[in-house]
C-alpha cells in the first residue's frame, strides 16, 4: 500500500467524515493543529484544495478559514462557540468572545477555542476587514 502523502492528509483533516479525519491524524499526528501550517489565505486555499475561483464573496473566505482551522468542527448544543471581536476605526483585532448555543454569531464562522480566534483575528485581519466592512 502506498503511504499517505502529507498534502492528502492535510486535506483529509477537513473532511466531514470523522473516520477519515482520524485516519489522517493517525498517519501524521503532527498535523492535528492546522494553525502551525497556515501563514496566509493562500495556505488556507491549499489545505482546503480550493482556488480563488471557488471564492465568490468575503463570507466564503471567512467560512473557509474557519473550516480549515477547526477541521470542519460541527458544534453541538451548549458547546462554547468562540468568535473574534474587532475595533472598526482603525480596523484591528480586539479580543475573542464566547457564547454557548446562542444565535448571536453563526456557528459557521465560530471557532472551538480562544487560541484559534486569536490566531485568525491576527493572521486574517484583511479577510475579516473585507467581510465586516462590505
Amino acid at each position: 500500500m502506498k503511504p499517505l502523502s502529507k498534502d492528502l492528509a492535510l486535506r483529509m483533516l477537513n473532511n466531514p467524515d470523522k473516520d477519515i479525519q482520524d485516519f489522517a491524524k493517525e498517519q501524521y499526528p503532527e498535523l492535528v493543529n492546522p494553525m502551525q501550517f497556515v501563514k496566509n489565505f493562500e495556505d488556507i486555499l491549499k489545505l482546503a484544495g480550493k482556488t480563488m475561483a471557488d471564492i465568490r464573496k468575503p463570507y466564503d473566505k471567512i467560512e473557509l478559514i474557519r473550516d480549515v482551522i477547526t477541521c470542519n468542527h460541527v458544534f453541538k448544543n451548549n458547546e462554547k462557540r468562540w468568535y473574534p471581536v474587532f475595533y472598526h476605526s482603525p480596523f484591528r483585532f480586539y479580543n475573542s468572545a464566547c457564547y454557548y448555543s446562542l444565535s448571536v454569531v453563526s456557528a459557521r464562522i465560530c471557532f472551538r477555542t480562544s487560541e484559534e480566534v486569536e490566531f485568525v483575528g491576527k493572521v486574517f485581519l484583511q479577510e475579516y476587514k473585507e467581510y465586516n466592512c462590505q
